[in-house]
């Protein structure tokens, strides 16, 4: 679903479904025009999800806020193996909150 224009409405709408669906293995909702509450919304979804094992955020105007509610959910995710969130305009903040969850995590 990369680069599909879907904005924050439709990102969220895609990462709501995680909290319900086992099967899904890999979510790539990239260069979406997404903003901050994307973040805060794949983190609660990842608290529910045990099957992702892949997600990409990237290219998507996440920033730091969306990627501080994100870190606080990689704490308790255990199946995601791969987390793409490469311009997401996270800055020092969110770069300091993600590696302070990856100390946490046992799967990335």
């Amino acid at each position: 679903l990369s680069g599909n224009s879907l904005g924050t409405a439709g990102s969220v709408w895609m990462l709501q479904g995680l909290s319900e669906n086992w099967s899904l293995r890999e979510l790539d909702i990239a260069n979406n025009g997404a903003g901050a509450e994307v973040g805060g919304v794949a983190g609660q979804s990842l608290v529910m999800n045990t099957s992702l094992t892949s997600l990409s955020l990237s290219c998507n105007k996440i920033g730091p806020s969306g990627t501080s509610s994100l870190a606080a959910a990689m704490v308790t995710n255990t199946s995601l193996r791969s987390l793409d969130l490469s311009n997401t305009q996270m800055q020092d903040r969110g770069c300091i909150g993600i590696a302070n969850a990856l100390e946490g995590n046992k799967g990335l």
